[in-house]
C-alpha cells in the first residue's frame, strides 16, 4: 500500500505537469489572441486588393508603421502586379508621401507608410492607443468637365483633416479621376501589443481601417 508521502509526491508531480502544459498551451496561442485579421469584399470584378500588414507600433513617437501591397484584378490589370491604367493611392500617412502614383505598364512596388497613433504613455499601466488608416485609389477619367477651383472652405477642411489624421480629397482632384473599388486584407501582429479593429467604409472605394485599441501586454485593456 502506498504511503501518504508517495501519494503527496505523485500529486505534486501531476500538478506540475498540468501547470507546464497549461503554460505551454497559453504561449502557443498567445500570438492568435493578440493579432488582428480584417477583410472586406467587393462585388466589382475590376478592383484592387490592398494587403496591409502592421509591422511596428512606436507609442513614444505616436506612430504605427504598415507595409502595403497592391494586387490588381479585372480590366485594371495586365497581370496582378502590372496596371493597365495609371493609378494613384492616397493615404492619411503622417510621415512621407500621402500620394503614391503607379504608372500604366510599370510593376507595382511594396509601400511602407507611417500612420498617426493617438494615446498617452503617462497613463501606464492603463494606457491604450488608437489609429486610423484611410485610403483611396483613383484612376484618371477622360471625361471633359468644368474646372473646379478649391474654395476656402475646402482648404480649411483639408487642413483640419490632416491635423486629425483623416484623408480629404478635393473636388478638383476627384473631377479629374474616378475611385477604384478596393478589396482590403489587413493583418496586425506585433510583440507585446494587443490589437482590435474593424473596417468602416465611407463608400465602396474608400475603406477606413479603425483600430479601437492597441495596447501592450502588461496594460489593462478596454474596447470602445
Amino acid at each position: 500500500m502506498w504511503s501518504k508521502t508517495t501519494i503527496l509526491q505523485g500529486l505534486v508531480i501531476f500538478l506540475v505537469v498540468v501547470a507546464y502544459f497549461a503554460v505551454l498551451s497559453h504561449n502557443l496561442h498567445e500570438s492568435e489572441r493578440r493579432s488582428l485579421q480584417l477583410k472586406s469584399e467587393t462585388r466589382e470584378a475590376n478592383h484592387v486588393l490592398v494587403s496591409i500588414r502592421i509591422v511596428n507600433v512606436d507609442t513614444s513617437a505616436g506612430e504605427m508603421t504598415a507595409r502595403i501591397r497592391l494586387l490588381l484584378a479585372g480590366s485594371l490589370a495586365k497581370d496582378e502586379v502590372t496596371p493597365a491604367a495609371d493609378l494613384k493611392l492616397l493615404l492619411n500617412s503622417s510621415r512621407g508621401t500621402q500620394e503614391v502614383e503607379f504608372l500604366k505598364g510599370r510593376r507595382l512596388s511594396l509601400i511602407e507608410a507611417v500612420f498617426p497613433l493617438d494615446g498617452n504613455e503617462s497613463k501606464y499601466p492603463f494606457d491604450s492607443y488608437e489609429s486610423n488608416i484611410w485610403m483611396l485609389i483613383t484612376t484618371p477619367t477622360h471625361a471633359r468637365q468644368t474646372q473646379v477651383q478649391p474654395g476656402n472652405d475646402e482648404q480649411e477642411k483639408k487642413e483640419q483633416a490632416n491635423a486629425s489624421g483623416q484623408l480629404v480629397v478635393g473636388a478638383a482632384a476627384l473631377q479629374r479621376s474616378e475611385p477604384v473599388p478596393i478589396r482590403l486584407e489587413l493583418s496586425a501582429s506585433v510583440p507585446r501589443m494587443r490589437f482590435q479593429g474593424k473596417i468602416a467604409s465611407a463608400s465602396l472605394s474608400q475603406p477606413k481601417s479603425t483600430f479601437d485599441g492597441l495596447v501592450c501586454d502588461r496594460h489593462c485593456y478596454s474596447c470602445q
